[in-house]
């Protein structure tokens, strides 16, 4: 479309520059001359015209057209002129909640509490009607200076937005994509262990929360494994603002971010109202923490979780940024050490919180991961075998497994609790070749698996 600058379209729509452009299309400013106002036209791109992009496209404007909503970007038109295809919506004037954050870096607590109610506001409205985000961030949230009182804002951008009951199991999300965006995802987009719900965009605004207090995201690292790896297994410090701490908002907004940010859904708040109550309430109620929460004690216990994964060579996770922001998809990519040659066979409890599982960072370190053991296969023979089943089938599969003689050379690595001296012992005498305890080091788990795995080992080089 760049060379229909200055040129009208559908008889309506006169492009009169580009504002972005990303990997699926571009945005351009143009006036309507129906209304005799300026708008944005986001278009998608011709080479970009798969099935699934244009139903995505598609997908979006229909959203758009449910959510009528003052705290919501307004879509005007979505429809098809010769080869393009486009979305037409209201042009804001302002600057995204990320420029303000890079701009001033700490805002106030009424700044704060200005931006993140009307994000709840438009949220709730999302959420009646079944609508789930999934990719909330500062740049999609858009600030509108006004002069007698603080920022209005809007939300933008539903590009990979989810309907409940609709979209579950959505076709266009391919198995093994990680959809979103690697700051902001929630553990349950990371792993695929439990749902998305609206739970998703609680623990992302509790991601922009902590964000907006302290100037920086929760979670960071040398790279995107790291961020991810911090979503599945680390707890975020809290939140350091000495300016604010005699406000009488302040304790409140710190347990919003702490509850927010939980790792499993059930820990979290379980709608949006139940944070205005929260808000409400005269004092402030204790954190209602999962049975397997990490707590501070024994992460301040293990510093290694603390650390970050090497940055390997050859290993990577790739951002696509579609226009505007309108979709990021994260995959991961094969090779190095992070590689599918590595052959590992992880049994565990289906029902394990995302903090004691193993199998979320098996699966973002790319590890080719075996469901079902048989020795006589090249392809199901294991490199590597780990057991986190519970203390009582660890060890009767760890017997089991060594009964075979053709797994007397595979190592096999069981998981349990750090403290747990009496596993540790029966473990080893059973035949166990190394023991993971919880709570677990993503780092040391890396080490073990390029130390013991006989194919890795010669690739992998730990510093």
């Amino acid at each position: 479309m760049d060379k229909l600058i200055n040129t009208t379209i559908a008889g309506r729509y006169v492009l009169e520059k580009k504002l972005d452009s990303g990997g699926m299309g571009a945005i351009f400013l143009a006036r309507d001359i129906l209304i005799a106002k300026q708008v944005v036209v986001k278009n998608l791109h011709s080479f970009k015209k798969s099935k699934d992009n244009v139903e995505r496209f598609r997908q979006e404007a229909e959203i758009l057209k449910k959510l009528d909503h003052d705290n919501i970007v307004t879509i005007i038109d979505h429809q098809s002129w010769e080869d393009e295809i486009f979305i037409v919506l209201e042009y804001l004037n302002g600057h995204s909640l990320q420029e303000k954050i890079a701009k001033k870096k700490y805002l106030s607590i009424e700044e704060i509490s200005n931006i993140y109610f009307q994000a709840l506001d438009a949220l709730e409205a999302a959420h009646s009607k079944s609508i789930i985000h999934r990719d909330l961030k500062p740049s999609n949230i858009f600030c509108i200076p006004k002069t007698d009182s603080f920022d209005f804002i809007k939300i933008l951008d539903f590009g990979i937005s989810l309907i409940l009951d609709e979209d579950q199991d959505n076709r266009l999300t391919k198995t093994g994509e990680i959809i979103g965006t690697p700051i902001y995802l929630s553990p349950e987009q990371i792993t695929g262990k439990q749902k998305i719900s609206f739970h998703t965009d609680i623990y992302s605004m509790g991601v922009i929360l902590f964000e907006m207090f302290a100037g920086f995201p929760p979670f960071s690292g040398m790279n995107d494994m790291d961020v991810l790896l911090g979503h599945l297994y680390r707890t975020p410090g809290k939140v350091q603002r000495p300016d604010l701490e005699e406000h009488p908002q302040y304790a409140k907004f710190q347990k919003v971010i702490e509850r927010s940010l939980m790792k499993n859904i059930d820990d979290r708040f379980q709608s949006i109202n139940e944070i205005r109550v929260f808000f409400e309430s005269e004092n402030i109620p204790e954190i209602r923490r999962g049975r397997n929460f990490i707590n501070d004690r024994r992460t301040r216990h293990k510093e290694s979780l603390k650390k970050t994964i090497p940055r390997y060579e050859k290993g990577e996770i790739t951002q696509k940024r579609e226009i505007g922001g309108m979709a990021s998809d994260t995959t991961i990519q094969t090779g190095g050490p992070f590689s599918k040659a590595v052959k590992v066979a992880a049994f565990e409890d289906e029902q394990r919180s995302i903090e004691m599982s193993l199998v979320p960072l098996l699966m973002i370190s790319n590890y080719s991961l075996i469901k079902e053991i048989d020795f006589n296969s090249v392809n199901n023979k294991p490199d590597i075998i780990i057991l986190n089943e519970g203390n009582e089938h660890n060890l009767e599969n760890l017997k089991k497994l060594r009964s075979e003689k053709a797994s007397s050379d595979i190592p096999i690595l069981v998981c349990g609790d750090e403290d747990d001296l009496d596993l540790i012992s029966k473990s080893i005498n059973a035949g166990a070749t190394d023991y993971l305890p919880f709570p677990y080091s993503p780092e040391g788990i890396v080490r073990k698996i390029g130390k013991y795995s006989n194919s890795s080992s010669k690739n992998i080089k730990i510093k």
